[in-house]
C-alpha cells in the first residue's frame, strides 16, 4: 500500500443551483457597483491630470505655478504612500495565497469558496434546527409571562374599585 492511499479522499463539493445563482448575482454586482464607479474614478483622475497639464502650459502668472506645484505635490505625495500600501498588501496576499493554495493542493479561490458554501449549508440546518426547537422553548415562558400579565392587571383593576376619587 501506497503513502498516499492512507490520506483521506477529498470530496469535490457540488454548489447548489441557488449558490450558483448567488455568485452570478455577486458577479453582476461587482461589475455595476465596484468595477464602474472605480472606472469611473480613474477617468475622472486621469481626465484632472489632462485638465491639470493643459492649464498649467496656459499658466496665467507665476504665483498661480507656484500654488499649483504645491497642491501637485502635495497629491503626489498622499497617493503614493497610499499606493505603496496597498501594493504592497495586494503583493503579500498574492504570495501568500499562491503558497497557501499550492500547499493544499487546490485553486486559489475554489478553497475558499467551498468553506463559505459549507459553512453556509451548516448554518441552514442550525437555522432550521432553532426554528424546530424555538416555539417549544418559548412556549412556557409565554405561558408564564401570560399569567403574570393576567394576575398583574387583575389587581390593578382591584386597586381601581377600591380607590378614591
Amino acid at each position: 500500500m501506497e503513502q498516499n492511499d492512507l490520506r483521506p479522499a477529498r470530496d469535490r463539493y457540488q454548489p447548489s443551483d441557488v449558490q450558483l445563482a448567488r455568485r452570478e448575482e455577486l458577479r453582476r454586482f461587482n461589475r455595476l457597483a465596484v468595477y464602474w464607479p472605480i472606472g469611473l474614478a480613474f477617468f475622472l483622475a486621469s481626465s484632472l491630470v489632462i485638465a491639470m497639464v493643459v492649464y498649467i502650459i496656459l499658466a496665467p502668472s507665476l504665483d498661480f505655478l507656484v500654488t499649483f506645484s504645491a497642491i501637485a505635490d502635495i497629491t503626489l505625495m498622499a497617493t503614493s504612500c497610499l499606493l505603496f500600501l496597498v501594493i504592497g498588501l495586494f503583493i503579500t496576499l498574492l504570495v501568500g495565497g499562491y503558497y497557501q493554495t499550492k500547499k493544499q493542493g487546490m485553486a486559489p479561490i475554489y478553497g475558499v469558496q467551498v468553506l463559505f458554501w459549507r459553512i453556509e449549508r451548516l448554518s441552514l440546518r442550525i437555522y432550521g434546527k432553532v426554528a424546530q426547537i424555538a416555539p417549544k422553548i418559548a412556549a412556557p415562558f409565554i405561558a408564564v409571562a401570560g399569567r403574570v400579565a393576567f394576575i398583574r392587571t387583575y389587581f390593578i383593576g382591584i386597586t381601581k374599585l377600591f380607590q378614591r376619587g
